[in-house]
């Protein structure tokens, strides 16, 4: 018998009565949003590299630095 760990783990909240927040990790896994108290560190490659106040701006921020890796490596490359 095999066990899907992405349905357990997704209604994981549901019965807690403050619910703790999420992270989030990008398709690649080369970013992520973790917790830190009522914010959020955006970690690549290991180490933290910016401090976000809610899971929305570090989402738009993950966004801005894939893109801005994406220009650095077609300006080296050239």
């Amino acid at each position: 018998m095999t066990t899907n760990f992405n349905d357990l783990n997704k209604n994981i909240t549901v019965l807690d009565a403050q619910p703790h927040p999420t992270g989030y990790v990008t398709k690649d896994g080369m970013y992520a949003a973790v917790p830190y108290g009522k914010q959020y560190i955006i970690i690549h490659n290991g180490q933290q590299v910016q401090l976000c106040r809610s899971l929305d701006s570090a989402k738009k921020n993950i966004a801005k630095l894939k893109k801005n890796e994406k220009r650095r490596k077609t300006s080296v490359s050239r």
